[in-house]
């Protein structure tokens, strides 16, 4: 039996963790303020000089505070979730100082509990063995449900119609897989395309249900996806706002091409959500200095 190699070093990883929620806002769930921004940085900046994340970038989709992290901790890690979390309450406490509109809205639970999943935040999160030259793409939006980025996912990693490489490079003709989450009855199913792209369909469009996780390259199960699939109904037992989905996705060499990824969003498509969370409308994409 040959021996092992103790003194072999594993390839660092990096971990992509975007973290939202809605701790209040101007005007009645209509952007977030700068006073509030300046607690996130704050908090963000001293995790950064302490080495407890590599770099940080807080932004907002609407009135949703967006914490986006790189760290080399993995997935769910405690400390940067507890990061959050405190970032958050303190935010929401600011909001609440300052009669901010739903000041903590998204914060369901009192106590942190090792991660904010099922808190309330919205979480996609993908720890990555970084290439050469990684290109990420991040997506964040307001007023709508945790499967609204269902069709643009399927468009990006599913449809040669959109995907000229899933035709033509040899990294993507072997297709991709999907993972799906029921998330009312808290079940999840892989189902690779585009031997099961039927069975994909079938789930994906019943956006109020079923969402898209992850997404892997199914020749070497490289991450290529992670969305958020929180549904703040389920978690709190009644309506308290829309999910406000999250999500990361890698791009080039082996993967969809920027132009790719942001190609399903040149049309307006009907996602459930808008002001009262109560009707259907066209998701608008928007740049950051209009959302």
């Amino acid at each position: 039996m040959p021996e092992l190699n103790t003194g072999c070093v594993l390839p660092k990883k990096t971990t992509i963790s975007l973290i939202k929620c809605d701790v209040g806002s101007l005007a009645g769930h209509h952007i977030v303020p700068k006073p509030l921004f300046k607690v996130a940085e704050k908090n963000l900046k001293e995790a950064a000089k302490k080495g407890v994340i590599n770099n940080f970038l807080v932004f907002n989709a609407g009135d949703d505070l967006e914490l986006l992290m790189l760290h080399e901790k993995g997935e769910q890690n405690s400390e940067i979730h507890q990061l959050a979390w405190n970032t958050f309450k303190e935010a929401a406490d600011k909001a609440l100082s300052l009669k901010l509109y739903g000041a903590g809205q998204d914060l369901l639970k009192d106590a942190f509990s090792g991660n904010v999943c099922g808190m309330g935040p919205g979480v996609a999160e993908m720890e990555i063995e970084e290439r050469g030259s990684d290109p990420i793409v991040v997506f964040a939006a307001d007023k709508t449900s945790a499967g609204s980025f269902n069709y643009p996912l399927f468009r990006m990693f599913a449809d040669p119609m959109n995907t000229a490489g899933l035709v033509i490079d040899p990294h993507m003709t072997g297709g991709f897989k999907f993972e799906v989450i029921d998330t009312i009855e808290d079940k999840s199913i892989i189902l690779k395309s585009p031997e099961e792209m039927y069975e994909l369909l079938a789930l994906i469009g019943t956006v109020g249900r079923y969402a898209i996780s992850h997404v892997w390259r199914a020749s070497d199960d490289l991450v290529c996806a992670a969305s958020s699939v929180t549904k703040l109904s389920l978690i709190a037992g009644k309506y308290v706002g829309k999910d406000d989905p999250v999500m990361i996705t890698r791009a080039q060499h082996g993967l969809p091409a920027v132009g790719e990824i942001l190609a399903p969003f040149m049309h307006s498509y009907f996602v459930q959500g808008w002001m009262r969370g109560s009707h259907w409308g066209p998701l608008m994409p928007v740049g950051l200095k209009d959302s």
